[in-house]
This record gives structure tokens, C-alpha cells and sequence, in this order.
């Protein structure tokens, strides 16, 4: 279960709306419950509803301030321009889940993802259309599981990976937009959690920030942000 776990570290620490937190601490704890009763079957299934919504967030991410990746999105896909519409024109994480999955990848090549990656990406969810298919086919080892689980947590790390630099530029722009000095810790931490909720910030990535955007990015007046990100990324 240790790569289950750390994919979950990839999941927002705080949701825009609450109904997203329960939904997501039901998809988690479907994945724990099955795995421990060694249903590796239905554990795979929840486990890949997860790795779908943390690939949507990441989404979200990367058209929520990029009015050019948001229009080429709504240009390219008739279904999430609808669901789009259907919210009033209001962006979300959910809108993607309106795409086929297998396409939903083609998004990520706005920050350079490679076609090899993105196939990788297609055969996860090859691999799960076999599973929810009536076909007389079991997941029954844990081992396979584990290694589903691997291949579920490669697929995250790579896609982090290659929105690392719009990570850097949100962040940068956030800074930038803080208007004056941050002088104690309390104000620091309500800025931080702003910025982790609109943004939906994960542990592992508000983890790795200190090392995407370094010390020396901050503006005068914000390094109590940088102090707290170092504590909070332990």
C-alpha cells in the first residue's frame, strides 16, 4: 500500500466545496477497506477513480489562469464547452471528467508532455476498461494490485513533472500579487491557505515548492511564506 499512499499525497489538501473532500475520503477509504479484505479487484477500480480525479486537478490547474490553455480547451472539446456552459462558465476539475478519458490526456501537451507519456497514460486506463467490463476477468492478486499501483504513481509523478514550471509561474504571480509586507506567522498562514485552496494545492506539491520556487523568488515583505512552506513540506 505504500505506493497507494503516496498517491493520495497528490490529492488537494483543501476543496473548493466540501462535497469534493467527501467524495474523494469515500474513494480513498474504497481502496483501503477492498485491499484489506484483499479485494484487489474493486480496490484497483476505486483506485483508479482517484488517479483520474488527482490527472483532473491537474487539469484545472493549468487552464484556471491560462485564458489561452482555457480557450484552446473549449475550442478542442465539445463536451467540457457544455459542462462549462452548464456551470456558467465557471471552470472546475469536474468538467473534465465530461471528456473520454483516454483523450483528456491530450490536454497535458500544452506544457510539453511527450506522446510516449501520454500513451503510457492510455493503457492505465486500457487496463481498467478490462476491469469494470463483464468479461469473466478477476484481479485477485496483490501483487498485480501493487504493481497497478506502481504504474498508477509513475503516471502521477510525470505528469507533476511536467507542470512543474506553471506550478513556479502560479506561484510567482501569487507573490506578486501581495501587495505588502506579511509580518506575522498568522497572516502568512491565511495567504498560504488561500493560495492552497484556489489552486488545489497537494501535499506533494506544496512539499516540493521550496525547491520549484527558491528563496530567493520571494519579494521583500513574503519570506514568512517561505519559512512556513519549509515546515508545512516536512
Amino acid at each position: 500500500m505504500d505506493s497507494v499512499y503516496q498517491i493520495f499525497d497528490y490529492l488537494p489538501i483543501r476543496y473548493q466545496i466540501d462535497s469534493d473532500f467527501d467524495y474523494f475520503e469515500f474513494l480513498k477509504n474504497s481502496v483501503e477497506q477492498n485491499y484489506h479484505i484483499e479485494n484487489y479487484h474493486f480496490a484497483s477500480i476505486a483506485l483508479h477513480m482517484v488517479f483520474m480525479g488527482i490527472v483532473y486537478h491537474h487539469l484545472y490547474i493549468l487552464t484556471c489562469e491560462s485564458g489561452g490553455r482555457r480557450d484552446a480547451l473549449l475550442r478542442d472539446s465539445k463536451k467540457i464547452r457544455n459542462q462549462y456552459n452548464k456551470r456558467g462558465k465557471v471552470l472546475s476539475w469536474q468538467n473534465f471528467s465530461s471528456e473520454n478519458e483516454r483523450s483528456v490526456f491530450k490536454f497535458l501537451k500544452t506544457v510539453g508532455a511527450k506522446n510516449d507519456m501520454i500513451d503510457q497514460l492510455k493503457q492505465l486506463v486500457d487496463q481498467r476498461n478490462d476491469l469494470v467490463h463483464t468479461n469473466g476477468s478477476l484481479l485477485q492478486d496483490q501483487v498485480l494490485f501493487d504493481e497497478k499501483a506502481n504504474d498508477y504513481l509513475q503516471g502521477i509523478k510525470n505528469i507533476h513533472y511536467v507542470c512543474r514550471e506553471e506550478y513556479k509561474n502560479l506561484f510567482l504571480k501569487f507573490l506578486n500579487e501581495l501587495q505588502f509586507d506579511i509580518e506575522d506567522i498568522q497572516d502568512a498562514e491565511m495567504y498560504l491557505e488561500n493560495f492552497i485552496r484556489k489552486y488545489a494545492v497537494s501535499r506533494n506539491l506544496l512539499s516540493h515548492l521550496g525547491d520549484i520556487v527558491p528563496k530567493s523568488r520571494y519579494l521583500q515583505g513574503t519570506q514568512l511564506l517561505y519559512s512556513i512552506i519549509q515546515d508545512r513540506g516536512l
